[in-house]
């Protein structure tokens, strides 16, 4: 008889059994870790047996795997759109939509990141693929973004300031998650503070 899987985060984008599968593995690998965890657990919420698992993914490895793909498929696909859209006249808004999204987004991704980032410290292993899937991707938009908006503002930062400041903004923005999670009636203005630190100000 199937559990059903309190995470909902892969049936959302990817349908049928597969991801039902993978929000299993979230809820199992949440609570037990990627080593205690095990793919008869996952079935058993699924209400599938356990070589059904195999249909889909090749090992409880393959499995892991899969999972941080596709959190990093969804996560560029969903904040892809609005860092690309993000210019010199509308980032101080673009980035306070970020933030006031944040109380439906935390309950959406967090399970999934606690369990990546649990699972890469004690298995080097998944670090290359966490890396290339999640942490890759998303420096890449935040480099094209400064890059961009540095140069509306007119800034004279060059090419060899790029990795301190790619850096600078994502250390803010994990640190604004981090203590919103820790500290439930944080208030910071991030948006405030972004602009600052990153010198991006807007002419009067």
């Amino acid at each position: 008889m199937s559990a059903v899987a309190d995470t909902r985060f892969f049936r959302e984008s990817i349908p049928g059994r597969k991801g039902e599968i993978l929000d299993a593995a979230v809820d199992v690998f949440g609570r037990k870790g990627y080593e205690a965890g095990s793919l008869r657990e996952i079935a058993e919420i699924v209400g599938i047996s356990e070589p059904a698992i195999y249909r889909h993914f090749e090992s409880k490895h393959d499995l892991f795997e899969s999972m941080l793909a596709a959190t990093g498929e969804r996560v560029v696909a969903e904040v892809g759109p609005l860092v690309d859209s993000a210019t010199a006249a509308n980032v101080a808004l673009i980035i306070s939509e970020i933030v006031a999204d944040r109380e439906a987004v935390l309950p959406t991704y967090f399970p999934i990141i606690q369990t990546a980032m649990v699972a890469v410290v004690h298995n080097p292993e998944f670090l290359d693929t966490y890396r290339n899937s999640i942490t890759e991707p998303i420096l890449d938009k935040v480099a094209s973004l400064i890059t961009r908006l540095d140069s509306e503002f007119g800034l004279p930062h060059g090419p060899e300031a790029l990795p301190a400041r790619v850096q600078t903004l994502a250390s803010v923005f994990v640190g604004y998650f981090v203590t919103t999670i820790l500290m439930i009636d944080s208030r910071m203005s991030v948006t405030d503070t972004v602009m600052r630190v990153m010198d991006w100000e807007v002419s009067e």
